[in-house]
């Protein structure tokens, strides 16, 4: 589970930190990150889509190398990116927990340009939080790599001191050093980190793109545009045809008026997906679909992944959904962070709202506000950190209700 991400000379995120890293980790421990379920709330142009872009900036360096990932999508290169005006490196330090909780990781990236103007990578560092007998928490370096030269700990070791070092180098700068040593199978640790956070999800729902019908074959997971539902339902009828039944019989329950989910080939073997209405008189194909209802269903499908991403990261999902489907849609998120498939644990949720509705459904600790300065950068704080929050939810009074009466905002 991410537990953190700061950013520094990110954008408007000149230097900010939701979640728990670094120190924090240290004084407060894991429990003051981010939650299984996690929304960012804030007024327009406050950041809250930058945070997000900012783990999947990081995720597509490791993937894909800090050029490719600077110009992906509309970034616009990396000199775009970097905070307007800032001398210094970029910077993105992220805490996960370990996939099977035996430690918690703190990666940090910096990037710069190099004498060519081009980005690549300045340092990078691996730590483990580490607990010792009386209590105290401190980090161990797991990699430290300085402009390609480092060191890298020895496998299985838990020694404290730099004898448990090995010299490590990488020759690319142009790609992070961890995406090598993490395919290493002596580095179970760094293979788990490079493994959670490549498959950090990024769902950037396209109403057309979903329309559109694909060659046949089975996909595994809902893509990031979702233009494979038809793909991935044939997948689940090929893999598991009876649990693909007791599924659409799931969702069609979260969906009056949609009437039972059903699946049919067409004349060249594809799957379509098959909307029947409440009397089955009236079916509808999913090219038929409003954009809100088949954005909902698409968010049901992503939330019925049996194996899912550890971390789904949406923006704005109550956009185009009619009111009494939001709060439905909110415990499908509470739902599949904390439930399991197949023995393993759901994924976390990490989204920004504008809706009271969502917001009604979170804890105070669930909840960080994103904020504006006069210097044009943004800033973080948890809304389950201010007393007066904390106490009057306490007293029974909701989120929304807060946010309306300025509670929240500061100004």
């Amino acid at each position: 589970m991410l537990i953190g991400l700061r950013a520094k000379n990110f954008g408007i995120l000149g230097d900010v930190t939701v979640g728990a890293v670094d120190d924090v980790l240290v004084d407060r421990g894991p429990e003051a990150g981010l939650t299984p379920v996690t929304a960012l709330i804030g007024r327009n142009s406050t950041g809250k889509s930058t945070v997000l872009d900012a783990l999947s900036f990081l995720a597509d360096c490791l993937r894909d190398g800090v050029s490719s990932a600077s110009s992906a999508g509309r970034r616009g290169g990396f000199t775009e990116l970097r905070t307007f005006g800032a001398c210094g490196p970029m910077e993105l330090e992220v805490a996960l927990d370990a996939p099977d909780r035996s430690c918690v990781l703190d990666y940090t990236l910096r990037l710069a340009c190099d004498g060519h103007g081009r980005p690549a990578v300045e340092s990078e560092l691996v730590r483990r939080l580490v607990t010792d007998g009386e209590g105290k928490r401190s980090f161990q370096d797991v990699l430290r790599l300085e402009n390609g030269q480092g060191r890298i700990m020895v496998s299985g070791s838990s020694a404290p001191d730099a004898s448990a070092l090995l010299p490590a180098g990488v020759a690319d700068l142009r790609k992070p050093g961890l995406s090598a040593y993490g395919t290493l199978t002596g580095q179970p640790q760094l293979r788990a980190l490079l493994g959670t956070m490549t498959r950090w999800y990024f769902y950037r729902f396209d109403a057309e793109a979903a329309r559109t019908a694909h060659a046949g074959g089975g996909h595994r997971h809902v893509s990031p545009t979702g233009d494979n539902l038809a793909n991935v339902v044939q997948y689940l009828e090929e893999e598991s045809p009876h649990e693909l039944q007791v599924l659409l019989q799931r969702i069609s329950a979260r969906m009056p008026g949609l009437g039972l989910v059903t699946t049919s080939r067409s004349p060249d073997g594809k799957v379509l997906l098959r909307f029947n209405g409440t009397d089955g008189a009236h079916p509808v194909y999913l090219d038929r679909l409003s954009d809100g209802t088949l954005k909902l269903f698409t968010y049901l499908l992503l939330m019925e992944d049996p194996t899912p991403r550890p971390l789904v990261c949406l923006e704005e999902p109550e956009s185009g959904l009619y009111h009494d489907m939001v709060e439905p849609l909110a415990a499908e998120f509470r739902r599949h962070a904390t439930g399991t498939r197949d023995g393993e644990e759901g994924a976390q949720v990490l989204f920004t709202t504008h809706h009271p509705y969502l917001l009604d459904s979170l804890r105070p600790e669930e909840v960080w506000l994103l904020e504006r300065g006069p210097d044009g950068l943004a800033s973080a704080r948890r809304a389950g950190d201010d007393p007066v929050v904390a106490g009057m939810t306490a007293q029974g009074i909701g989120l929304a209700a807060l946010w309306y009466g300025s509670y929240l905002d500061r100004d």
